[in-house]
């Protein structure tokens, strides 16, 4: 599945990603795997980008600019 085909519908280009799933929590990221570093009710998800690149994550989507 490629992230450009998922987002078509915002309007705006984007490259042609590849990614295998989707994960918010870093012990279960795969290679490839779109990460979602957002805002828990415990904790963000911002402090764990370095690991989810570390681990392959394809993608990072946070909740912040």
């Amino acid at each position: 599945m490629y992230l450009n085909q998922i987002l078509k519908s915002a309007g705006k280009k984007y490259p042609k990603i590849e990614f295998k799933g989707i994960c918010f929590d870093t012990r279960k990221i795969k290679k490839n795997d779109i990460f979602f570093a957002i805002k828990g009710s415990k904790t963000s998800g911002k402090k764990y980008i370095k690991e989810a690149i570390a681990k392959g994550a394809a993608l990072i989507i946070t909740d912040e600019k």
